[in-house]
């Protein structure tokens, strides 16, 4: 029995689109596009604040940004951090103009500057606060130390 052209052209097209589909998950790990992993709502703000300071770490600039209000800036590259560790509970600050509840954690953080960042060059105590939102606890404000 002879196969006809039609099924040919669709083994054809069947390996074209398994060869694009490969080469396009093979581009995305390499470039790193991939969203961000970001908490659930229901993380405490201890756990956010690990998520935060692994993904200023590595200089994921995409999730701390998402993690972040506008009211303060997003961690990222300068100063680069090097090494942290988060405390296990948080301090509730009963208020803050424009906010009912912060919850702020404590942390030490070593990190690196250059330029006008140069004062954040070394090892401090370092406490970020939160607000609690609909996408869950996001920093609100930092610089605490």
């Amino acid at each position: 029995m002879r196969l006809s052209r039609p099924h040919g052209r669709l083994l054809l097209v069947q390996r074209s689109l398994l060869a694009t589909a490969v080469l396009a998950s093979g581009l995305a790990l390499v470039t790193g596009c991939s969203s961000p992993r970001l908490p659930p709502s229901s993380a405490t703000s201890v756990e956010v604040a690990k998520v935060y300071l692994a993904a200023a770490k590595a200089q994921r600039c995409d999730v701390t940004k998402a993690l972040t209000l506008d009211s303060t800036w997003a961690w990222c590259r300068n100063p680069t951090l090097r090494k942290y560790t988060v405390a296990d509970k948080a301090e509730s600050v009963p208020f803050n103009p424009g906010h009912t509840t912060e919850s702020c954690v404590d942390t030490t953080v070593t990190s690196r500057a250059s330029e006008e960042s140069e004062p954040m060059n070394g090892t401090r105590t370092w406490s970020f606060c939160f607000t609690k939102t609909a996408s869950g606890w996001r920093l609100t404000d930092q610089g605490q130390g």
